[in-house]
């Protein structure tokens, strides 16, 4: 049975929004993302608030960074199953 992973990537090549190589280097990036220790993905960079402030992006709990990863590719890998992309 493919991960959500798997099933995310295989859709995305086969509608030829990523390439082979482009999941490669995804899959590099996440698990980058998920060693533990502070971010370094998203280091550097900001969100802006709706009051126009900014806030950092960076998310320093590993545990954290892995939920929303999974929260993303379950979604994403639910949605492929369901025929609705």
């Amino acid at each position: 049975m493919a991960t959500n992973f798997e099933t995310f990537a295989a859709d995305r090549v086969a509608k030829g929004w990523f390439s082979a190589d482009e999941v490669v280097e995804l899959r590099r990036a996440v698990k980058q993302d998920l060693r533990p220790g502070p971010d370094t993905l998203r280091k550097g960079l900001e969100f802006v608030t709706a009051d126009g402030g900014t806030v950092p992006a960076t998310i320093d709990d590993r545990d954290d960074r892995y939920r929303i990863w999974d929260e993303f590719f379950s979604a994403e890998a639910a949605i492929i199953k369901a025929g609705v992309s």
